[in-house]
């Protein structure tokens, strides 16, 4: 996708947040999930896509 410089721009268009995600954007998630707080949460789906409309 990055060599296409037209579906780039239509990628970032669908999210709300109006970027593409970084692997910092889910960080806060893997270590909720990974550490003791994240106990409760079994088989949850969590949607990472920055708001895809």
């Amino acid at each position: 996708m990055a060599n296409e410089p037209e579906k780039l721009a239509m990628a970032i268009g669908m999210t709300s947040l109006g970027r593409l995600g970084q692997p910092e954007d889910l960080a806060d998630v893997v270590a909720l999930l990974a550490g003791p707080d994240g106990r409760w949460h079994t088989g949850q789906n969590i949607r990472a896509n920055g708001g895809v409309l």
